[in-house]
């Protein structure tokens, strides 16, 4: 007959690994979460353009959802590897917010200004979405060399086109020139991408 002592003992033992069994179900959550998360973001991105009326159908949705990753990884023992894929994703998802609050702010049909900064709105968040979960150059972007080129080619006649309109408000210049900046300094990070032809093209740019 077993001791008193004896039971008990096995009866923490199935508690730690009861706890440990709770730990390994919330971390393989969080995991999971996470993905299904990120590849939600990246599907409202397609080549030309960001889904900004589907973004506002499923923001509420998302909000949750991010509120309740980021639970998780604080009550389990997440990896670093999952945590600086969980901050990249979250940074993914801030881009999406502020661009489509500028992007609902600053219509298309409003003027030629309006229609050249939602083409850069639209584009930062086209370069985000390259990055791979870590945040670093996906190097496995089909055609990437010409796909960032492209994109150099189409920012730099943009803010040609933007600096030679006449009448533009403050307000509007300040908002372009952040969007600007931020789709220049993302196309110098990913123009490593680019073959040695294109990238003379690119450098000859000025950028």
């Amino acid at each position: 007959m077993l001791s008193r002592s004896h039971e008990q003992s096995n009866d923490w033992g199935n508690v730690h690994r009861l706890g440990n069994m709770a730990r390994i179900t919330d971390t393989q959550k969080a995991e999971d979460s996470l993905e299904t998360f990120a590849a939600r973001l990246t599907s409202l991105v397609n080549d030309t353009c960001f889904d900004t009326f589907e973004f506002f159908e499923i923001s509420t949705h998302l909000a949750e959802e991010l509120a309740l990753i980021e639970k998780l990884a604080w009550h389990t023992e997440c990896t670093e590897d999952f945590l600086i894929r969980f901050s990249f994703t979250k940074y993914m998802y801030r881009v999406m917010v502020a661009s489509s609050e500028t992007l609902n702010l600053y219509g298309p049909l409003w003027g030629m200004a309006q229609q050249l900064l939602c083409k850069v709105t639209h584009l930062n968040v086209r370069l985000v979405v390259l990055y791979n979960r870590y945040g670093m150059p996906h190097h496995k972007i089909r055609d990437s060399s010409a796909t960032v080129l492209g994109y150099a080619r189409d920012l730099q006649d943009w803010e040609k086109r933007f600096r030679c309109l006449e009448n533009k408000s403050f307000e509007m210049t300040s908002i372009f020139r952040g969007e600007y900046t931020q789709a220049k300094n993302t196309i110098k990070i990913f123009s490593r991408l680019m073959s040695k032809r294109d990238r003379v093209e690119y450098q000859a740019m000025g950028f």
